[in-house]
């Protein structure tokens, strides 16, 4: 993404972006968000990048951290005062026509041939997929992910490959059980609107022995079969081979894979089994805080808070020493019972740079409930906002005075 590459530029650490559809009086594009750390300040940057009729516009906010809700309000008004001066301005595309692609992570490949063309900004449109073309008012779009020696239940599985292309539908689609090669899996019809225009899908989600992989292909009413044949069956996984971890280049794609497929089978009380999966997240994406939080939850609704314990204190090895996965990992080491460990986890990451308010808030808070009101003096002069201190001294006081 463009604020991702625009952001790491100038960053010190990992960046946190999350990113999501935003449409505003009729203008669509997507809306990103990131925090990162830049010379030592923590930075919360909000942008919308709009990308119309061949054009590409872009609106960036950007300020502090502690007053992120203020630049969210900001940004929000931002966009709502951007008006597209020629709608039917247009810039035709240049038109590539699609090659033969290959999965440089899980071997499988497609060649769609003439008349389809790359669609080379499909992950703009849908972050997960690895593969995208066009043809007339037609496209295509493919996911896959390796399963990395996991066997979760088919239903759970589809409904995860499902998300990966933003694929959501309020009841179960109809299926009709398919094979490639030695692949199983289902195709599914499917209707929604694409940019207030009705559009009827045809799914291909398969299974493998090593990896998975869903591909759709949509297209208008109006638009026969005939015109711009259906490329589904010209994916091809005869060559398909299992994942080298340490070369996976769509590491991010398969954490969130196996963190949706986590939360699915912990809402049907597979707990142990959604352990696994948060697991798995965590270590294709050791810097996401929440693949973590969601592991320990789990394993502390098991019993095994040791194990907890242990999985915390290896996420933290080798994490980057200002950052919010130090920040959680403290929270969910005061939970489970180590409050040495906790102050000195929130310590470390304060003392590196890390500024935050609300989590600082937490912070002072754990040292009032155990009783180290000193430290918390200490804690707050050292690394408060200058703005926020008087707040937080307010705050002590009020928790120390002994009426």
């Amino acid at each position: 993404m463009h604020l991702l590459s625009h952001v790491a530029a100038r960053a010190s650490g990992p960046v946190e972006v999350t990113a999501a559809p935003l449409e505003v009086r009729g203008v669509s594009g997507t809306r990103a968000t990131a925090l990162a750390n830049v010379q030592g300040t923590r930075v919360a940057y909000e942008k919308w990048l709009i990308e119309r009729n061949g054009f590409s516009y872009q609106l960036v906010a950007w300020g502090s951290a502690t007053d992120r809700a203020k630049i969210s309000d900001e940004a929000r008004r931002l966009f709502a005062g951007f008006e597209v001066i020629d709608p039917a301005a247009r810039i035709p595309p240049p038109r590539r026509p699609a090659t033969p692609y290959t999965s440089p992570d899980l071997g499988w490949t497609i060649d769609p041939g003439a008349p389809w063309i790359e669609w080379r900004s499909v992950r703009d449109r849908i972050p997960a997929a690895e593969y995208g073309a066009t043809c007339g008012d037609a496209s295509i779009a493919v996911a896959s992910v390796p399963l990395l020696g996991f066997r979760a239940p088919l239903d759970a599985t589809l409904a995860g490959l499902l998300e990966l292309l933003e694929i959501r539908s309020p009841q179960e689609l109809p299926r009709h059980a398919i094979r490639a090669g030695n692949w199983t899996g289902y195709e599914l019809p499917y209707e929604k609107q694409v940019n207030g225009r009705w559009m009827r899908y045809r799914i291909h989600a398969f299974v493998g022995e090593d990896s998975a992989l869903i591909a759709a292909e949509w297209r208008p009413p109006e638009q026969p079969d005939s015109e711009c044949a259906e490329p589904l069956d010209r994916i091809d996984t005869r060559r398909s081979h299992p994942a080298r971890l340490d070369k996976l280049e769509r590491k991010a794609v398969a954490a969130r894979f196996f963190a949706d497929l986590g939360r699915r089978l912990h809402a049907s009380g597979r707990v142990r089994e959604s352990a696994s999966c948060f697991a798995q997240a965590g270590a294709l994406a050791p810097e996401n805080a929440a693949y973590l939080f969601d592991e320990v939850r789990a394993l502390q609704q098991l019993g095994h808070r040791d194990e907890a314990f242990r999985r915390v204190a290896a996420r933290l090895h080798g994490a980057p020493c200002a950052s919010s996965l130090r920040i959680e990992a403290a929270q969910l080491l005061a939970e489970l019972g180590h409050p040495a460990e906790a102050i000195a986890t929130w310590t470390s990451a304060f003392g590196c740079g890390y500024r935050d308010s609300a989590a600082l808030s937490r912070y002072l808070r754990f040292l009032e409930r155990e009783g180290r009101m000193t430290l918390a003096f200490h804690e707050a002069q050292a690394f408060a906002d200058r703005s926020d201190l008087p707040r937080l001294r307010g705050q002590l006081a009020a928790a120390n005075d002994p009426r």
